[in-house]
């Protein structure tokens, strides 16, 4: 659900909503100055968001891939708790290791 919100909402109107939360009613983050680095993680999480919904969406699909494999199906009927199957890197992500 936070992905498919990250893909459709712009991140012209992300920006604003951003910038009214974080700087103004919060007061954590400046609005305008950018001398520092620690001054840039507003325009950062902002550009950001939507590689990140890209990025987490191709990874559920991935996993919900790798998850339907004959070898997960084996670990599985061999009496393997879902945890080991699922969290184990050698398991359900091989591209991990």
């Amino acid at each position: 659900m936070v992905s498919l919100f990250g893909l459709s909402f712009p991140n012209f109107a992300l920006g604003p909503i951003l910038i009214l939360l974080f700087s103004i009613k919060a007061g954590w983050l400046p609005v305008l100055r950018f001398r520092h680095v620690c001054e840039q993680v507003l325009p950062a999480i902002t550009m950001g968001s939507a590689l990140a919904a890209i990025l987490t969406r191709m990874v559920r699909t991935s996993m919900l891939e790798e998850l339907s494999q004959d070898y997960i199906r084996t670990a599985r009927a061999k009496g393997l708790t879902e945890n080991i199957v699922v969290y184990d890197t050698r398991c359900a992500m091989p591209w991990s290791r």
